[in-house]
């Protein structure tokens, strides 16, 4: 957060950091394919510690965590460098590449492997590439989506566009 403060020597010093980050970024991205790449299935319910190894389901919601919070820290990481980077350059930066994400409301805070599943099958909205977020404003009400999401969304769309989504609960796109 130091990239927004108004001391100019902790701003340099953050920018000088920013490799760190994307290394970092890098690194965990790595991991968490090196996890989901395991040869065996016996393999992955004991990297991600599930301790029933006959509980699919389980191993399912495990699963999920690992590459949701991969991909959340990720779209964090890239969000707050294009924002800082449109302040600075007054342009987005070049594409870093892009995830997909959980819209949902409810499915990040499931407290177990059951109420995952029922709220990824009650749910009319699923996982979306955020080069396709404009599709929740005519697919979705507000009420309907993460909270996380919506962060990306004001970030994306601006704050105006929010507004009107959440007072009307569509849009039309423009």
């Amino acid at each position: 957060m130091g990239l927004f403060d108004g001391d100019i020597r902790l701003r340099h010093f953050t920018e000088s950091q920013m490799p760190i980050l994307e290394q970092w970024v890098d690194a965990m991205i790595d991991h968490s394919n090196q996890i989901m790449s395991t040869t065996t299935e016996g393999q992955l319910y004991s990297r991600l510690n599930v301790p029933n190894v006959n509980d699919r389901e389980n191993l399912n919601w495990h699963c999920w965590i690992v590459a949701e919070s991969t991909q959340r820290t990720w779209m964090m990481a890239a969000g707050i460098q294009a924002v800082y980077s449109v302040m600075q350059l007054g342009r987005v930066p070049q594409c870093t590449g892009s995830m997909v994400i959980t819209t949902g409301l409810g499915i990040w805070e499931a407290s177990s492997a059951e109420t995952w599943s029922r709220l990824c099958l009650e749910t009319r909205l699923g996982i979306l590439r955020m080069s396709e977020a404009e599709r929740l404003f005519v697919e979705a009400a507000p009420e309907e989506v993460d909270d996380y999401m919506k962060v990306f969304l004001e970030a994306t769309f601006g704050k105006d566009r929010m507004e009107r989504w959440v007072q009307t609960g569509k849009m039309i796109i423009s």
